[in-house]
């Protein structure tokens, strides 16, 4: 299938705030481009692709504490960015909280795609290129080489015109580079029983830990994104390709947690709620059967991409995972990397006793915590952590 898009529908207006709104609806470029672009790089639709997602969606059975389970968070990670040092930093040390509490036969690993595999930075938080060998192993973070959109040459080998000028306008979205990798390269992650595509600007709670979805089971937060413009937007692009479309499923965030297979084929269509309504609808096309049972995907909202401005108490509501918005709010990422919290005990907790349990709070525990621990301390401390002991 070849999801067409007419012009029209994105450059009719051209007011910053309708350019804001139509972020997700711009990203189901992808997936025209992961269709017919066969000249954007050297392996942007890569041979095996289509026969990943043919592996059964729904993991075999439901995981238990006491049984072995392995997730990986997957990222793109810009390393010639600074400010996104200091966000992996957090995010890794919010990990590490996370890990503490994890049961013994868990593990959760993070796989970066970045344009430099030496990187100085992510060598010493203890990154490499080697993958997971076994269910023993440690913790990992596992690199691989990915080269941004905007830095690969446009070839004349592109059908039409449209499609070569379709090159030009993914090399000015750079939140393509967030999903092309993972969708160019999902061998990496396919093997584990659950992915989290998350950005880095992210703090986990303890509360993950012990979290798995259900294993038919396709779980995000909810994003800003949606708006009543956008949802009849992508409604009118889904009618226009003959993609089913269910308008209860909005406002999908930019986190999702399922199974290796299913977050390919998602990731493969693109487009969040086009994809997400194209995967879980099509029924004669996109459910296997177990054991002669037919399969039902479930869409679930969680406890996802909570604000980092949130006063809810995370362990009362339960919140997995927070998510610094692009706001001045406490805790906000822009005031942390300005230094604008510096010595301030009160807005940065010394210790999560003096969180009060909120949301905010517990993020600028965290970000604290980040700065006061060295990049190969914190690799060596989530390489040792195991069932809430850090290891000698």
């Amino acid at each position: 299938m070849r999801l067409q898009i007419s012009r029209s529908m994105f450059f009719r207006a051209k007011r910053p705030r309708v350019l804001l709104q139509l972020f997700l609806l711009l990203a189901a470029f992808l997936l025209l481009a992961l269709y017919s672009i066969k000249g954007l790089g050297s392996q942007l639709t890569p041979p095996h692709f289509l026969k990943v997602t043919d592996q059964p969606l729904c993991r075999k059975s439901d995981i238990g504490v006491d049984q072995p389970l392995m997730r990986v968070m997957v990222a793109f990670f810009p390393v010639s960015e600074s400010n996104y040092l200091i966000q992996i930093k957090w995010c890794f040390r919010s990990l590490l909280e996370m890990l503490k509490s994890q049961p013994p036969l868990w593990r959760t690993d993070v796989i970066l795609y970045v344009q430099n595999t030496t990187a100085k930075d992510l060598l010493e938080l203890g990154c490499s290129t080697q993958p997971r060998k076994d269910k023993e192993e440690p913790f990992k973070c596992i690199l691989v080489q990915y080269t941004r959109v905007k830095d690969r040459p446009v070839r004349l080998l592109l059908s039409t015109e449209y499609e070569q000028d379709l090159v030009e306008q993914l090399k000015e979205f750079p939140s393509a580079d967030s999903i092309v990798p993972l969708a160019e390269q999902s061998e990496h992650f396919i093997q584990y029983d659950v992915v989290i595509r998350s950005d880095l600007d992210v703090f986990f709670t303890p509360a993950f830990a012990t979290w798995v979805p259900g294993r038919c089971e396709f779980v995000s937060g909810s994003g800003g994104y949606s708006t009543s413009f956008n949802v009849q937007k992508l409604a009118a692009v889904a009618r226009y390709n003959n993609i089913p479309f269910d308008s209860t499923i909005w406002d999908i965030g930019s986190t999702w947690v399922t199974s290796g297979p299913l977050a390919a084929k998602v990731i493969l269509l693109y487009g969040a709620q086009l994809a997400v309504n194209e995967v879980m609808n099509a029924a004669p096309l996109n459910r296997k059967t177990l054991n002669g049972r037919r399969e039902t995907y479930i869409y679930v909202k969680a406890k996802l991409d909570i604000q980092s401005s949130s006063t809810l108490e995370y362990e009362k509501a339960g919140v997995l995972h927070i998510h610094t918005f692009q706001d001045g709010e406490y805790f906000s990422k822009f005031r942390f990397v300005e230094g604008k919290y510096a010595g301030n005990d009160t807005l940065l907790p010394p210790s999560l006793n003096a969180t009060q349990g909120r949301v905010c709070d517990y993020a600028a525990y965290i970000a604290r915590q980040s700065q006061l621990i060295s990049l190969p301390e914190l690799g060596k401390q989530l390489r040792n952590v195991k069932s809430g002991h850090l290891l000698v």
